[in-house]
């Protein structure tokens, strides 16, 4: 038969073994949480990035045309194009 102080001992490691598990998973939850907003925000750097860069190459295409073929582009038309950009961007 156990004696009082083995019991109690037992009752105290169970405790504590508790607040351990505890404390484990509220860092697991808190590092899957931290995961999952760093995935959204990735997925969407990676396709604005993706877009402006398609655009700008584009913008840039458009401007090396006129240049060769020795006209000059209006700048009405630069502008637009600028703009049109940076809206992408902020979207």
């Amino acid at each position: 038969m156990k004696e009082k102080g083995e019991e109690w001992r037992g009752k105290r490691r169970g405790k504590e073994w508790n607040e351990m598990y505890r404390e484990e998973q509220r860092r697991q939850e808190k590092r899957r949480r931290e995961m999952k907003i760093d995935e959204r925000e990735g997925k969407g750097k990676e396709r604005r990035g993706k877009k402006s860069k398609e655009n700008i190459i584009k913008l840039k295409k458009v401007l090396l045309w006129f240049f060769r073929s020795g006209k000059c582009p209006p700048a009405k038309l630069i502008l637009e194009q600028v703009k049109e950009i940076s809206t992408w961007r902020r979207n």
